[in-house]
């Protein structure tokens, strides 16, 4: 595939795919990158053009929102992945499973079992520092220039929880859950381990499903390339900066907020009135209230509190400014 689209070869690899009941495959999204976080002067005036984390398993999952809205415009037809239900939301087929299949698993050195202080967690550019008591305003960010955003490992226990769909697909979806998660290296910790940190943090009884984490005892030296991601969908592989968190080219990335926003708009039921993200997102009530009861979980923990960000960073932006 490198040769093929003539792209650096990189093993810092994540994908989403699909299994049906024959054990047949689907790939839906793959991602490639260091870890990065870019930098907050970036994002400001940004409207949702710049991508904030870069990771290979965080890419791989936008880019997967990206193959779903794709999915969701052929909703009608027997191909699709997706099924309609009576209330008008889609649901994933019962006869797929979803699985993240990643090269190397997250760091979670703050969220495993046997932790020294079991903590949410946030990137810096060395290591993982465990969360504050408090979240940074709009004003603070802008004087420290520093933003707090969650590890993969934090994240993936949040989609464990909601569903990876994240609230403006919660809109037109039902929540979807990872069934699977493989990864082709050796962990630093053992794969019960892995599985608290990635989704048993709030105890046995938090998460009724059952999520299978392996990891395979492989020694795999890093080869690192450029960022870039592809998804079902398109034909191309996209590349990234990831100085600036858009393409190579200066463009912004079609899985950054906006672009996801503007396909999510071309759906069939979507509400054409609502033109601001975070109203968007603040419209799915059913996944706000569970995000919500999430967070004031995780604080009952004593894992501290979700580093929200600022939605006039982030969020408060309108297709009008994007065009």
């Amino acid at each position: 595939m490198t040769e093929y689209y003539q792209i650096p070869p990189s093993n810092l690899f994540a994908a989403f795919l699909l299994v049906n009941a024959q054990e047949e495959k689907r790939v839906l999204a793959m991602g490639s990158s260091i870890q990065y976080i870019v930098e907050p002067d970036t994002l400001s005036g940004a409207n949702g053009t710049s991508l904030l984390h870069l990771d290979a398993i965080i890419l791989a999952r936008r880019a997967m929102l990206k193959a779903f809205i794709h999915e969701l415009s052929t909703v009608d037809s027997e191909c699709s992945i997706f099924e309609k239900k009576e209330e008008g939301k889609a649901a994933l087929k019962p006869n797929l499973r979803l699985v993240l299949y990643s090269n190397y698993s997250p760091p979670c050195i703050h969220a495993v079992d046997d932790a020294a202080t079991k903590k949410l967690s946030y990137v810096t550019p060395t290591n993982l520092t465990c969360v504050p008591d408090d979240v940074l305003t709009y004003e603070q960010i802008k004087e420290t220039k520093s933003l707090r955003v969650h590890c993969t490992a934090d994240k993936l226990f949040k989609w464990n929880t909601l569903g990876i769909q994240g609230a403006l697909l919660s809109n037109v979806l039902h929540p979807i859950f990872i069934d699977n998660i493989f990864f082709g290296s050796e962990a630093p910790v053992s794969d019960e381990s892995l599985s608290y940190a990635l989704q048993g943090r709030l105890g046995p009884n938090e998460n009724e499903r059952e999520i299978i984490v392996e990891s395979m005892p492989v020694q795999m030296r890093m080869h690192m390339g450029i960022s870039h991601l592809w998804h079902r969908g398109v034909d191309s592989v996209e590349t990234l900066d990831y100085n600036t968190g858009r393409t190579s080219k200066g463009s912004p990335s079609r899985v950054c907020k906006a672009e996801i926003f503007e396909a999510y708009r071309k759906l069939n039921g979507v509400d054409q009135a609502v033109v601001n993200y975070a109203k968007a997102k603040e419209m799915a009530s059913e996944y706000q209230y569970e995000k919500k009861v999430f967070y004031e979980k995780l604080e009952a923990a004593g894992l501290g509190k979700w580093q929200t960000k600022p939605a006039e960073l982030v969020d408060s932006f309108t297709l009008a400014a994007f065009d």
